[in-house]
């Protein structure tokens, strides 16, 4: 480079610093006279607090150290954008009822908008007009409770293998469900690997999406990383549509309404029923892949992520283990495999889900927007700030139950028998509440709860030395397991069973 243009740009840099140590200066002097949330003190120009926000630990236990400290309410910057975090009873139930519209927008980011197809993936989508459209379409075509019925035989007849590494086997057990669910394929199977390459695809897609939804720093540093993320799940999805496509040219077997209904995966009603909206800025093409991988991503990594919390305290807990094998014995028996239709009768089994996403929510923290001024617990929140609620630190405050660090399910058949997961008691939300609440939660749960019986019932487990499971966390965003853990699985049943 030569000498001048060296300066120039030497020139330029130093004055962008003092624009922005300017205005962070200015920042704090005007704001002096509102009254905002309590500020975390160590805010540093440019960056603010992103340095507090380094690992090892989760997110949601570095907010909650740091509301030990500052109270259920405060604030931080998140580079140049205030942050408030909130993870009180009293401060969430006002976060969900009276300021619901007002906090039910998303933050703008470049994660969202490289890997959430610019916005046209609903968990992403800013509250308006065409979040409320997708929204209406999702509820309607692909996550009612008749449509749920309708896919049921997609979940049911995916099956495992005896011999595992546990973290592994969830994750491609879960996969397989959505990915039949929404493609008809199953991508993992050890008895024929033609579509492994696709699975190994989709599962990285699903680690790189919450790796990078979790990065502390502005996305700008790696929106190339970002697309390429993207563009790998598009080849994928790419492949399934004109396979869906050709399989519809195939006109040679008929059906009646019941059986296309039966036969419907979640591409098959995209490809029928979506429009695009261009007066949102979104094709129809976008708008089917951000779906698509909507359902696969969110839907497979929650459920993986639950059943290895369920497995890894009921390993730790071989009493609530042995209560729940009891149970499918006196409920189901071993004579035939346990159905979706056995649920209902499986309390405590309900119960050990119940209390595994109370101590490991799958949105941990869930991240909104003030689209307008308002007030929270009597503090100013100005438009745009960015709301962060600790649900994490929610579940495991002693004011509402004993012993909140301790994994008991029997607690949701006594004390906590009136809690259910749909966000209606501002206690216990696991899945969120208000308009934001995730669509897909009857899903999930569907999920969990078919797959964690059909499991129990089949195998006895044990850790291979019968050490106990490592239940340190890792950074993220989510509560990811920080080390893998191996199971020995002994078969239960009759041989046959497993042949099903």
């Amino acid at each position: 480079m030569h000498f001048p243009s060296l300066l120039l740009a030497l020139f330029v840099l130093i004055l962008s610093l003092i624009f922005l140590l300017y205005n962070h200066l200015f920042r704090n002097r005007k704001n002096q006279s509102r009254n905002f949330p309590p500020l975390v003190a160590g805010s540093l120009p440019i960056i603010g607090h992103i340095h507090l926000l380094r690992g090892p630990k989760p997110i949601a236990r570095i907010f909650s150290s740091l509301a030990d400290k500052r109270g259920p309410i405060f604030s931080i910057w998140v580079g140049a954008h205030r942050t408030v975090v909130i993870s009180s009873y009293q401060a969430i139930k006002e976060f969900f009822t009276t300021n619901d519209r007002i906090m039910a927008s998303r933050p703008a980011s470049t994660q969202a908008k490289h890997i959430g197809y610019n916005y046209a993936a609903i968990a992403f989508a800013p509250y308006g007009a065409y979040w409320r459209e997708m929204r209406k379409f999702s509820m309607i075509h692909l996550l009612s409770l008749n449509r749920l019925k309708y896919l049921r035989h997609f979940r049911r007849n995916d099956e495992g293998s005896a011999k595992v590494v546990m973290s592994e086997w969830l994750e491609h057990l879960t996969v397989n469900i959505l990915t039949r669910i929404v493609s008809g394929k199953r991508l993992f199977d050890v008895r024929n690997n033609k579509n492994e390459k696709e699975g190994n695809v989709v599962a990285k897609t699903m680690a790189d999406v919450m790796y990078y939804m979790a990065v502390p720093v502005p996305g700008d540093f790696i929106p190339k990383k970002m697309e390429r993320v993207r563009k790998d799940f598009d080849s994928v999805v790419d492949k399934w549509i004109e396979e869906d496509q050709l399989k519809r040219l195939d006109t040679t077997t008929s059906h009646n309404h019941d059986d296309d209904q039966a036969n419907q995966d979640i591409l098959d009603v995209l490809l029928s029923t979506v429009e695009g909206y261009p007066k949102y800025g979104h094709t129809r093409e976008s708008i089917i892949k951000a779906t698509a991988m909507t359902f696969i991503v969110a839907g497979s990594d929650t459920s993986a992520l639950a059943l290895t919390w369920i497995l890894s305290n009921l390993l730790n807990n071989r009493r609530c283990l042995q209560l729940a094998r009891e149970e499918l014995d006196s409920k189901v028996g071993r004579e035939r495999l346990v159905e979706e239709s056995d649920i209902d009768n499986l309390q405590y089994l309900q119960a050990i889900i119940k209390e595994t996403l109370r101590l490991y929510p799958p949105g941990p923290v869930g991240a909104s927007e003030a689209t307008q001024d308002c007030t929270l617990c009597g503090f100013d929140v100005p438009k745009g700030t960015r709301i962060f609620v600790n649900l994490w630190k929610l579940h495991r405050d002693p004011s509402f139950r004993s012993d909140p660090e301790e994994f008991r399910p029997e607690r949701f058949l006594t004390s906590h028998a009136n809690l259910e997961i749909y966000g209606q008691n501002y206690e216990y939300m696991p899945f969120g509440s208000g308009r934001r609440i995730c669509p897909g939660l009857n899903l999930a749960t569907q999920i969990l709860q078919l797959s964690l019986a059909r499991l129990l019932q089949a195998f006895e487990m044990t850790t291979p030395c019968n050490e106990p499971v490592d239940m340190t966390e890792s950074f993220s965003l989510v509560l990811l397991k920080k080390t893998p853990f191996d199971v020995v699985l002994t078969p239960r049943l009759a041989p046959q069973l497993y042949d099903q």
